[in-house]
C-alpha cells in the first residue's frame, strides 16, 4: 500500500480532503478567489490583457463585482469601469448611426430598396452583435480553469490507494465538481467518485428524514442534533460551497 508520504503531487489537495467538511474542490477554489482578489489589486487591475478580458466580458458577473466593491477599493475599480463606460458607449453610438441608416427610403424602387434593406439588416445585426460579450467574466473564468486544475489533479492522485483512502474519509465532491470530474474519469475512478456521492445522499437523506421527523409536535421534545443542518448540506452538496 502506498503511503501519503510518498505522494509528490497537490499538497493544498490532500489538505482539502483532510478538512472533512466541505467539497475540496470547493475549499481550493475559495482559496483561489482570494489569491486572485489580492493579486487583481496589486497588478491585474490595470494590465493591458486583463483591462481587454474585462471588455469582452462588459465587466464581471454581479457576485465579483459587489464582492470587489465591499473590498472598499475604489481608486482601482475607477480605473476599470472607465474603460467599461467610454467602451459601452462607443459601441452603443455605432450601433445607433446604423439604426439610422435603416430607415426606409422614399422615392427608390422596390427592388433597390430590398436589395439595401437586407445589407443594411446585415449590417445591422452585426452591429447589435458586437453589444454581446464574446468571454465570461474573468474572475468566474479564472476560478473555472482553476477548479478544471484541481479535479485533474484529484482524478490523476487517486490512482494511489493511499489517496482513494483518504478520499473516501473525507466529505466528497459536491455535485457540480462531480459532474466534472466524471468526464473524464476512468471507469475505476468514476465508480469510487459514484461510491463517495452514494454514501454522501445517504447520509444527507438519513439527516433529512430525522429532521422533519423532529419538527413533528409528537417528537419536538427529543434532543436537536446533527439532522438541524441537513438541509443546508443538502444545498451545499448540489451547488457547492460559497465561492
Amino acid at each position: 500500500m502506498a503511503t501519503l508520504g510518498f505522494i509528490r503531487k497537490s499538497p493544498s489537495l490532500l489538505e482539502a480532503l483532510r478538512n472533512g467538511k466541505d467539497c475540496p474542490v470547493c475549499l481550493l477554489c475559495q482559496e483561489d478567489l482570494r489569491y486572485f482578489y489580492r493579486w487583481y489589486f496589486i497588478e491585474y487591475y490595470h494590465d493591458t490583457t486583463w483591462i481587454y478580458k474585462t471588455l469582452n466580458s462588459r465587466g464581471f458577473c454581479n457576485k465579483h463585482s459587489w464582492d470587489l466593491i465591499r473590498m472598499g477599493k475604489g481608486h482601482e475599480m475607477s480605473v476599470v469601469y472607465e474603460y467599461l463606460v467610454k467602451s459601452a458607449l462607443a459601441k452603443l453610438e455605432r450601433v445607433s448611426r446604423e439604426l439610422r441608416k435603416y430607415e426606409p427610403e422614399s422615392g427608390v424602387n422596390k427592388v433597390i430598396r430590398k436589395i439595401r434593406g437586407k445589407k443594411h439588416l446585415q449590417s445591422l445585426q452585426k452591429a447589435k452583435g458586437q453589444l454581446q460579450p464574446t468571454e465570461i467574466c474573468p474572475i468566474c473564468k479564472s476560478i473555472s480553469d482553476k477548479a478544471a486544475e484541481w479535479i485533474q489533479n484529484l482524478l490523476m492522485d487517486l490512482e494511489d490507494e493511499g489517496i482513494r483512502e483518504l478520499y473516501y474519509n473525507s466529505h466528497g465532491l459536491c455535485m457540480n465538481h462531480f459532474n466534472q470530474a466524471i468526464k473524464f474519469a476512468s471507469p475505476k475512478l468514476a465508480e469510487i467518485l459514484i461510491q463517495k456521492q452514494v454514501e454522501v445522499l445517504r447520509k444527507l437523506s438519513s439527516d433529512l428524514e430525522e429532521y422533519w421527523c423532529k419538527r413533528d409536535y409528537r417528537y419536538l421534545h427529543e434532543p436537536k442534533g446533527e439532522e438541524q443542518t441537513a438541509w443546508i448540506r443538502a444545498i451545499k452538496f448540489f451547488v457547492g460551497k460559497e465561492l
